[in-house]
Parts: C-alpha cells; sequence; structure tokens
C-alpha cells in the first residue's frame, strides 16, 4: 500500500497530529502534510476530521482554519503557545 492509504487505514483507527503521523512513517512534517491535503480531496467529503488548534494561553480555537499545519500565532492574545491540529478519517 502507498503511504497515504496506509495513512487512512492508521487515522480511521486512531487520531493523530501531522508530526506524530510523521515519527510514525519516518517522514518530514511537510511531505505528511501535502499527503493530508491529498486525502482530505480523495475522501468523501467531511470523512477527514481535523479537530482544530487552540491557544495553550487563552483558549481560543481555530474553528474556521482549513490549513492542516498549526498556525503560529493567537491571534487574540498573540502567544506562539498552541496546540497542533488533531486528524482521524471516519469510513
Amino acid at each position: 500500500m502507498t503511504r497515504r492509504k496506509d495513512i487512512i487505514v492508521l487515522l480511521s483507527n486512531q487520531s493523530m497530529t501531522a508530526r506524530e503521523l510523521a515519527e510514525w512513517f519516518r517522514a518530514d512534517a511537510r511531505d505528511i502534510l501535502i499527503d493530508l491535503e491529498h486525502i482530505a480531496q480523495s475522501v468523501r467529503p467531511g470523512k477527514l476530521i481535523m479537530e482544530p488548534s487552540n491557544c495553550k494561553q487563552c483558549g481560543f480555537v481555530f474553528k474556521k482554519r482549513e490549513k492542516h499545519k498549526r498556525p503560529s500565532k493567537c491571534p487574540e492574545c498573540k502567544a506562539e503557545k498552541i496546540t497542533e491540529p488533531v486528524f482521524s478519517v471516519k469510513l
């Protein structure tokens, strides 16, 4: 199987961040983010579920963000302590 298919199978069983996926597959995080973008287009709409990032300092949740990578700064408090989005696949 290809790495993208392996990611779909893995995410259908458990939720993971892009960094965790990169460690799992021993790949660069940028390549995993590219894979996630392709997976989002290839699976049925709404099946790649992304739990949004949030600010650890003020609790702001990035609900409307569609990019798969972690935001660099909080728009509310300008803190850089942001959690990574968590991905899962609903089959």
